[in-house]
């Protein structure tokens, strides 16, 4: 029977009976999951992660005794936010360092030699604007902490189809002005403004 489990790191006693995986993971649900509003992320077990199994009846079957180490990882939708906040900052720096480095003005009359650039920045914002999609969706309260981030997306998202567009008709001076003029700053203000609300959310404001 397993007495204890750790739990983020810390070693949690475990007052009732569990003889399996199943029986853990369905005291971790009643004790921690459901009151916190968290996700399981993470069961690794004898040092083998088995999170993407545990819908296997083999695995969650599998039997525990006194000395097996089950270590869990779990997640409220607060640190999957700041997870990902952390992740949207460094896209949104990065391609604002690139397109600080690319010489706008040289390629506006040859704007095709630097095509494939330009299709990997139509990307990268994309997949930033999905990741703040995502954040939304992780909480009702979330939302209402972003809204000056989510006013910022409204912005990219349109200009993401302009630069789309521009890129379609190979209008590069159009490619050049949807960059330098409105995507560039607008991604330096969405990295200083994720970045004060991950210290909001470590301060506990949030």
């Amino acid at each position: 029977m397993l007495r204890k489990l750790i739990l983020k790191h810390r070693e949690i006693p475990i007052p009732v009976p569990v003889h399996t995986l199943g029986e853990a993971i369905h005291w971790l649900e009643n004790t921690f999951l459901l009151k916190n509003d968290a996700v399981l992320t993470s069961a690794i077990l004898e040092d083998k992660e088995l999170i993407n199994e545990l819908y296997r009846k083999s695995v969650r079957d599998l039997r525990l005794n006194e000395s097996s180490n089950l270590q869990i990882k779990i997640e409220t939708p607060k640190d999957l936010s700041s997870q990902s906040l952390d992740v949207v900052c460094d896209l949104a720096y990065g391609i604002a360092i690139r397109l600080k480095k690319m010489d706008l003005e040289s390629w506006q009359e040859q704007g095709a030699k630097a095509v494939g650039d330009l299709e990997e920045i139509h990307s990268d914002v994309q997949l930033l604007l999905d990741l703040l999609a995502h954040i939304n969706g992780l909480s009702d309260e979330i939302p209402m902490h972003m809204s000056t981030i989510n006013r910022l997306c409204s912005l990219l998202v349109l200009e993401n189809l302009q630069l789309r567009t521009s890129l379609t008709g190979e209008n590069w001076m159009a490619v050049a002005k949807v960059l330098e003029k409105q995507m560039l700053p607008h991604l330096r203000e969405l990295a200083r403004e994720g970045e004060a609300i991950q210290l909001q959310m470590l301060s506990h404001s949030v």
